[in-house]
């Protein structure tokens, strides 16, 4: 809830991309990971219980590069800690590693149309 006057003060302000962006999914696997997906075509990760020097400005542990439209949806692996999974307007399906390189493990065509969403 905004504080009196209507400003509001965050703890966090995550830094990394530069349009607004509709997917967000924190890792069921290690507490404090948060990963995010934007109109920029990139994929982040912070670590959000981690100490940060400016808490106004903090970046992304990994930024990660494979689609070529806006993200639409992302999700963490339920069942393996390091893995995840982006969709967007380039109809794309997209599996990553966060140990591996930062590039899609896999890369498949999913759809004629955007992808919306990622369950």
């Amino acid at each position: 809830q905004p504080a009196s006057g209507g400003l509001c003060r965050p703890d966090l302000r995550l830094s990394g991309h530069d349009t607004e962006g509709y997917g967000l999914s924190w890792n069921p696997n290690k507490a404090g990971k948060l990963l995010s997906g934007s109109n920029d075509s990139r994929l982040c990760i912070w670590d959000v219980d981690a100490s940060h020097a400016d808490k106004m400005a903090v970046p992304p542990l990994a930024t990660y590069q494979g689609h070529t439209a806006p993200i639409q949806d992302i999700a963490w692996s339920f069942q393996k800690a390091n893995s995840f999974a982006s969709v967007g307007d380039d109809m794309r399906l997209l599996l990553w590693d966060d140990t591996a390189s930062q590039k899609p493990v896999h890369s498949v065509k999913a759809h004629e149309a955007e992808i919306n969403c990622l369950a």
